[in-house]
């Protein structure tokens, strides 16, 4: 290959840092994982979170519980629950439980969105109030035997992990971690499959979602290269014969080595 320009070797620099901070297993912060899965009750509803990102319990498949990607956590060892895009189960002001990304809406405070399990399941934050379900099903923290956290079995939590889930759950983890860490504040877009099958669809940033239509630009360089280098490895392809013998209707004194 000719030599690169020096804008090209940076990027390549900065591929190769980005993918050497992803395990080789292919999970985010993999040292850091201590249970990853669904977060149960022990009457089997589990923990997810509504469109409006507020935490609840249902019976699998009600409501909106339906979609994987709001009711499978991450728990690491630093204390933080979080979804596979990366936000936070985090408590509000009101004492309520939601998840938003850090530093969004009132998911600022450490205090707030860092929790210990006890050896009863029990999750608290450091000032002892404890992760527990309302009547209603809703997510709340209350010091012990407060308001309507008296019974066990509406705080006490389960961890488990699905096999066949576990996966995709991680790979997707290990791709919005990535994003969180390399592409803060910008705007970036995700599409994620697995045997021609698509296990994660979204935009990261303001006004990005998964149906959202982004320029390629410059993007469609490096799929280029690659089929030219993979035409010069077969023989077809010559860099330093002109353009106009492959396409003559380029009847311009360049060669590929050039155009590269």
């Amino acid at each position: 290959w000719p030599p690169r320009p020096p804008n090209k070797i940076l990027f390549i620099r900065m591929a190769s840092q980005i993918l050497a901070d992803i395990p080789e297993d292919g999970t985010a912060d993999a040292g850091h994982i201590l249970d990853c899965g669904l977060m149960s009750l022990a009457d089997g509803r589990q923990l997810y979170v509504n469109p409006n990102m507020d935490a609840g319990v249902t019976e699998q498949g009600r409501h909106t519980n339906h979609d994987p990607s709001r009711r499978q956590w991450i728990v690491n060892k630093s204390g933080l629950i979080t979804l596979h895009d990366g936000r936070h189960l985090y408590v509000t002001q009101d004492g309520w439980v939601a998840v938003a990304a850090e530093g969004e809406r009132d998911n600022t405070e450490q205090a707030r969105r860092e929790w210990t399990m006890d050896c009863d399941g029990v999750l608290s934050l450091v000032d002892k109030r404890q992760l527990y379900i309302n009547l209603q099903g809703w997510a709340g923290v209350a010091p012990a035997g407060r308001w309507t956290n008296t019974a066990p079995d509406r705080r006490r939590w389960q961890v488990h992990s699905p096999s066949a889930l576990t996966a995709d759950f991680l790979e997707i983890a290990a791709v919005s971690e990535v994003i969180r860490r390399h592409c803060a504040g910008g705007t970036t877009a995700a599409l994620v499959t697995r045997n021609g099958r698509v296990i994660h669809s979204k935009g990261y940033g303001p006004g990005v979602n998964s149906g959202t239509s982004l320029s390629l630009l410059s993007v469609t360089k490096q799929f280029t290269a690659m089929c030219a280098a993979m035409l010069i490895e077969d023989g077809k392809l010559e860099l330093s014969a002109p353009v106009s013998r492959y396409l003559p209707e380029l009847n311009i004194p360049v060669n590929g080595r050039e155009l590269l």
